[in-house]
This record gives structure tokens, sequence and C-alpha cells, in this order.
């Protein structure tokens, strides 16, 4: 039996080395993105803040603009005067090179803040196509396994041919078509859950397709629009993949039940075998 399982886990494993394994690429790749992401936000922000500090010059400047108008009543000519023209002629220069600063840095943070919205989800985007794509490649493994686990029952049964297979064999093959069913359980149910994380994603995007667009977003309803049919996809894709596991839930739970059914049987033919033999040893004392 034992050599029967390092066959069966030897066959696995070379089924799975074919299987080009994403997950590590698609990892790597989504945590460049979430740093450009970051990246990109930091940038947003610090314009921001610049744009603020600005602000607050020039107010603390136009506060002293005003002081000065109200010392308009000096005479031009003399020498306090002269001051408050030169002060009103110099605030004014300084107000205007920091108006163009301001708007020269509002502009930057508009422009980087819609870049943050595109990456942004552009990103999301990308993670629910990652998890997707991790989720069949799983779904794809176990498949890989359940098969090789029907694969080793028909075998087995085909080879017994009119034979009954041992009650002790037959229960080994129980116990690994259980352990099919309750992996492909489970893996359903991770798809059906990786299905209800796309489709709210999916939601998003309609709601952002048709969403009228705010100052700086004008973009973003016609890349939410580019992407909704690659994630439209991912669902068909998922669905696929579930439809498909199901398939082979149902056939190896019938399997099952069948093996069942004859261990089930045979116990009361042992049984009696057992009563007969007591009854034959009672005799010949």
């Amino acid at each position: 039996m034992k050599k029967v399982n390092l066959a069966f886990k030897a066959k696995a494993q070379k089924v799975l080395d074919r299987m080009e394994d994403p997950r590590e690429t698609l990892d790597y790749s989504y945590q460049r993105q979430l740093e450009l992401l970051t990246k990109v936000r930091h940038g947003a922000a610090s314009a921001g803040a610049s744009r603020a500090r600005v602000e607050a010059h020039m107010k603390t400047l136009r506060r002293e603009q005003a002081a000065l108008d109200d010392q308009t009543g000096l005479e031009p000519g003399a020498g306090e005067g002269r001051q408050v023209l030169r002060r009103k002629a110099e605030l004014e220069e300084e107000l205007s090179r920091l108006a163009a600063e301001h708007n020269s840095l509002r502009a930057e943070e508009e422009q980087l803040a819609a870049a943050r919205d595109r990456l942004q989800m552009k990103v999301e985007t990308f993670r629910v196509r990652k998890d997707s794509i991790k989720g069949t490649y799983s779904a794809a493994e176990s498949q890989a396994r359940v098969n090789l686990i029907w694969s080793g029952f028909t075998e087995e049964v085909a080879g017994a041919g009119m034979d009954p297979i041992p009650d002790a064999r037959r229960r080994e093959l129980l116990a690994q078509l259980r352990s099919g069913i309750e992996e492909i359980t489970a893996c359903v149910e991770s798809l059906d859950r990786e299905m209800d994380s796309v489709r709210q994603w999916q939601t998003e995007l309609e709601h952002q397709a048709h969403q009228a667009p705010g100052t700086g977003e004008e973009e973003l309803p016609h890349l939410a629009s580019e992407l909704l049919p690659g994630v439209s996809k991912l669902i068909s894709d998922l669905s696929a993949h579930r439809h498909s596991l199901h398939a082979d839930e149902e056939k190896l739970k019938e399997a099952y039940d069948r093996l069942a059914a004859t261990v089930q049987a045979s116990q009361p033919r042992e049984e009696d075998a057992q009563d007969t033999d007591a009854a034959g040893e009672g005799g010949q004392l």
C-alpha cells in the first residue's frame, strides 16, 4: 500500500510540475504597482501641502497689505509714506509671484491626483485579476490531484474484473475519494468567494463608468468602461472553473456512494462467516 501511495504522489507531482505557477510573478507585479501608487500618492500629497503653505503665506501678506492700505493718508513725500509705498510695491510683486506658484502647484496637484485615481483603479483591477488567476490555478491544481484519484480508482476497479476488491482496499479507496471530495468542495467555496469579490469590483466600475466626472476626473469613466470587459471575462472564467469542479465533485460523490454501499453490504456476510466459524468451534467442543 505504501508503494501505491508513493506512486500516486509521484504522478501527482509530475502533473503539477508541468503546470506553470503564475502566483509568485503576479504577487511581485502587484507589489511593484503598489509601490508606484504610493509614490504618486506621496507626490499628490506633497503638492497639496506646498500649495497650502503658499496659500497661508499669501494670506499673511494680504493682511499686511490691508494694514498698509489703512495708512494711505500719509504724505507720499514723507519718509514714512515712501516706506509704505515701497513695501506695498514689494508686497504686490511677492503676491504676484506667489499667485503664479500657487497656480502651478494646484495644476500639479490636480494632475497627480488624476494620475493617482487612474492608477488606483488599474491597480485594484489588477489585484482582482491576480486573485482570480491564483484562484483558478489553485483550482487546476486540485483538479489535477482529483483526476489522478479518479484515474487510480477506475483503473483499480477495471483491473479487479469479476474478483471483489478486498474490503481493506475498498476502505482505502473510500478515504481517497473522500479526500478528493473535500478538496473540491473547499476549492468551490474559495472560487465562490473570489467571484463575489470580482462582482463587487464590477459593480464599482459600472458605477464609475456612468458617474458624472468631477474636476480632474474626466478620464475615469472612460477608463472604467475600458476595464469592464476584462473584469466580466474574469467572472466568466471563474464560473467555468466552478462548473468543471462541480462536475468532478458529483462524479466522485457518486463513486463514493457506490463503493460505500459495497462495503456496507459485505459486513453482514463477514459477520455471518464469523458466526459460522464460532458455531463450528462450539460443535467441536
